[in-house]
């Protein structure tokens, strides 16, 4: 009997281990900075919510991943370069740990509870896998090799983000994807307009950390020196006017349905006022030039394709509201046009052509993912750009430059293709698909406008932001599809029967 005692006893003891290896990590995480402490709690409640919402786990993953984007900039970075890159290193971060435990429920449902079919790539996914192969080969003729390997794994993330929601957003997601996008905006203007009044900027860039040297500091850009720009929760105020560019969008062409109901359009244009003038805060004109031509684009289809034409003059409505709440916007965007010095110009100039010379060089696959800064010590390439601590101001010859011809097909083929699947649903019978279709696509545009004279196309926030919309242009059409699919079964099958 005494042995049957010491055995049940014994099976207690792996728990008490664990009790005491728990309470051990614990200890240690109240040791750490507020901010990693944060984290870590944050991490281990998403664990739990996942634990308590297993049920409705993929909705939960879904919203969530959509939710974070905007926090993309504040992941830990390991094996950290200080090199003008995109992918300053291995991110650790909340993005990580959600698509780890969404493929893990991926991988369960296909191949144990054999729920779900295997997945079907798409002409999309083609050209994106055409874009990791370039990077895959521009790696073996790159100068430093470890500079390409994290430009690749930065790739691949967002990659799976993409795949992940292109193959499990449906219908019922969207209105709360809606949500989460008109709640970013409010957030990221309230953050810009935090950052104006008080010169706290950098809260993304220094993680959080207000001790920091990146925190309250920004480079100098000629002409606005003594102007405060606002950054968001994006690394630099031209990721941040580029995200607006592709967030504004969503507001504005969903407003201009009549559809919603009053209080909903009123709600919208409320979001669009809040997040135009925080588009103003950022003062970077690319991401204005980017957003004003996108969304005229848009709003002519409205007008000429959709016949809503009549929520114009209330969109010009919202614009004279702006100016009585901020006259000073029209002066910030009329001095960064007629008074910036013509020399910032002429540098992204000499910038392209010495990204052509690289090109040059390196046609088929360019000189390394993460190598463009490399690359300009090469005798092989002429230099006209200066100074040479910075990469070339424009998406397309930045890419062409670092992977070659193939890269600009993959990842220009996967944009162009996710713009030509969008235009093919905006006049889809469904408000809310064809409204969030055209919003993609001007969206999408707009992120090519301002990739002509940016460099931050590839940098977290806006990035992330890219790929998600992909992911939901390729959602979008499959659902759309299957209706369809589903709507003919049905008359086939009313045929037979007659």
């Amino acid at each position: 009997m005494g042995l049957v005692q010491s055995s049940l006893q014994i099976k207690y003891w792996f728990v008490a281990l664990l009790g005491i290896l728990f309470a051990f990590l614990v200890w240690k995480i109240m040791g750490l900075e507020f901010r990693y402490a944060a984290a870590i709690c944050g991490g281990l409640v998403v664990v739990s919510a996942c634990m308590i919402l297993i049920c409705d786990i993929t909705d939960f993953l879904i919203l969530s991943l959509v939710f974070n984007v905007p926090f993309v900039e504040f992941s830990k970075w390991f094996l950290r370069r200080e090199e003008v890159v995109a992918a300053k290193g291995i991110a650790v971060g909340l993005t990580e740990l959600l698509l780890l435990i969404g493929y893990a429920v991926w991988f369960i449902r296909i191949f144990v509870a054999r729920t779900m079919p295997l997945p079907k790539l798409s002409r999309i996914d083609f050209f994106i896998l055409i874009f990791l192969f370039a990077q895959a080969i521009s790696l073996l003729g790159a100068e430093d090799k470890g500079l390409s390997i994290l430009d690749i794994i930065y790739n691949f993330k967002y990659v799976l983000l993409y795949f992940f929601l292109a193959h499990h957003v449906e219908r019922r997601h969207l209105k709360w994807i809606t949500a989460v996008i008109l709640f970013t905006i409010c957030l990221q203007s309230t953050v810009a307009l935090y950052e104006r009044l008080t010169g706290n900027v950098g809260i993304a860039s220094a993680k959080g950390n207000v001790a920091s040297e990146q925190f309250g500091t920004q480079y100098q850009v000629p002409g606005i020196e003594g102007e405060i720009r606002s950054m968001g929760t994006t690394g630099d105020s031209h990721a941040l006017a580029l995200y607006y560019a592709m967030l504004l969008p969503f507001p504005i062409i969903l407003m201009m349905q009549r559809f919603w109901k009053i209080r909903q359009r009123v709600f919208m244009a409320v979001v669009v006022l809040v997040g135009v003038g925080g588009l103003v805060l950022t003062f970077a004109r690319s991401g204005w030039l980017a957003f004003a031509i996108a969304i005229t684009l848009g709003m002519g289809v409205v007008t000429w394709k959709w016949k809503e034409g009549r929520s114009i003059p209330f969109i010009i409505g919202i614009i004279l509201v702006a100016n009585a709440f901020y006259p000073k916007a029209y002066a910030y965007i009329y001095d960064r046009f007629v008074n910036a010095p013509s020399e910032i110009m002429t540098t992204r100039y000499d910038m392209n052509w010495t990204a052509l010379s690289i090109w040059w060089d390196n046609f088929l696959f360019g000189c390394g993912p993460g190598n463009y800064l490399n690359a300009l010590y090469d005798p092989g390439v002429t230099v006209y750009q200066k100074p040479m601590d910075l990469p070339v101001h424009n998406a397309f010859l930045w890419i062409a430059s670092e992977m070659g011809v193939f890269g600009v097909i993959g990842f220009f083929g996967a944009i162009v293709t996710s713009m030509i699947w969008s235009w093919r649903l905006v006049r889809n019978n469904d408000n809310l698909v064809r409204g969030l279709s055209l919003a993609i696509l001007v969206a999408l545009t707009g992120y090519l406008l301002d990739g002509i004279t940016d460099p931050m196309f590839r940098f977290p926030v806006p990035y992330a932001w890219l790929w998600t919309l992909m992911g939901l242009a390729v959602a979008i059409t499959n659902m759309t599809s299957k209706r369809w699919a589903g709507a003919s079964g049905e008359v086939n099958i009313l045929k037979a029967e007659a």
